[in-house]
């Protein structure tokens, strides 16, 4: 069976921010912000030297977790892009000397602190904190960020875009939100193109948490070709209505693979280890959509990584489907620990996909 080719990565990896820095809005937030977060609750890690695996085109076996430790800060709800030169770019909650880190990868083992969407002092007009979820992708010849924000506006959180020229930035914002929503708000953002007619969408979850009478639905709309305004009308993709998925779900990402259009998406609450992740399935972007029913990734109380979830699907070096996510660390869940950086490589069978034995890989795991 083919092995994973072990590398020795020498060299210091530029450590990120925070993965949270510990703003919230003044609307409920029982699904990310646990009562005993403070702004200073997670410190910047120093660099460290570190190893990685590479990822080889004939691998078969998981990536030793987490590919970001604790050691370099942390990261939640990582929104990462493959460009067209083969290198991975990921964007993430929080931040200190800025906001929305970045980093890049060759492999999705070994990432490298780069920046931040917006460094201290170029935060958009509308900003009032709480920078959550981000995504970047390539629309066009331009690179947009689409990303969460409460807005002075509304005092609600809010959905923004950017733009530039190049991966790593300066990104501009466009001056107001795309969608800025009251008295509920949304969050989670995330722009999907359909290689089948190259129409482009904005997913978001209305930010209700599952609030009397309604439950918390995710939206799908049509986005004009830049991707920075939206067009028609919106249409509700699903919303929690499983067990496991208790008072919410959130953190959409939408593939297109053999005439089905999957939604992987997580459920319940966020500082716990049941938060998880799910996977429905459609004949179109708009639905209706058919969930799976049990999480593909989920973890007990009794597992190294719990809580695994707001992931982003990507293609790896080996051509397969990769799940890149977050989870926190056995003992440390919520509170003042951040979340680390994981991935697992997905694989598919009778029209749906799996991940490990449900579970994500133990890897490194306690070893600190």
């Amino acid at each position: 069976m083919p092995r994973l080719a072990l590398l020795t990565f020498l060299g210091l990896v530029a450590c990120s921010s925070p993965e949270l820095d510990g703003t919230t809005s003044d609307s409920f937030r029982a699904d990310r912000l646990p009562p005993s977060r403070s702004k200073d609750a997670a410190a910047s890690a120093e660099p460290t030297a570190d190893a990685g695996v590479a990822i080889a085109a004939d691998d078969d076996e998981p990536i030793p977790n987490p590919v970001i430790p604790a050691a370099q800060g942390g990261v939640a709800d990582p929104g990462v892009m493959r460009d067209v030169d083969g290198r991975y770019y990921m964007v993430s909650t929080g931040g200190s000397a800025g906001i929305y880190p970045i980093r890049v990868s060759g492999d999705l083992v070994r990432w490298q602190h780069v920046g931040y969407v917006f460094p201290r002092g170029s935060e958009p007009s509308w900003y009032d904190g709480a920078p959550w979820a981000p995504e970047l992708h390539r629309v066009g010849a331009r690179y947009v960020v689409f990303f969460t924000a409460k807005s002075k506006t509304t005092g609600k959180m809010a959905l923004g875009v950017a733009t530039s020229d190049a991966p790593t930035g300066p990104f501009v914002d466009r001056g107001k939100p795309i969608l800025a929503e009251s008295p509920i708000g949304a969050i989670d953002s995330h722009y999907f193109r359909d290689p089948n007619d190259g129409r482009h969408y904005m997913l978001w979850k209305q930010e209700s948490n599952g609030l009397p009478p309604a439950g918390t639905p995710l939206f799908l709309q049509e986005l004009a070709a830049d991707g920075l305004s939206l067009v028609g009308k919106r249409v509700e993709l699903l919303r929690n209505d499983l067990p496991w998925e208790a008072n919410l779900v959130e953190g959409a990402w939408m593939i297109a693979r053999d005439g089905w259009y999957y939604l992987f998406y997580s459920g319940n609450a966020f500082f716990d280890h049941r938060y998880a992740t799910g996977v429905a399935r459609s004949r179109s972007p708009r639905g209706p959509f058919e969930k799976h029913g049990a999480p593909i990734l989920a973890s007990t109380a009794d597992d190294c990584w719990q809580g695994p979830g707001h992931g982003s699907i990507v293609e790896g070096p080996d051509g397969a489907d990769w799940y890149v996510f977050h989870a926190w660390e056995k003992g440390r869940v919520g509170g003042g620990s951040p979340r680390l950086g994981l991935a697992d490589r997905v694989t598919w069978k009778d029209g749906w996909p799996s991940i490990n034995d449900g579970r994500p890989s133990p890897g490194s795991c306690g070893a600190r």
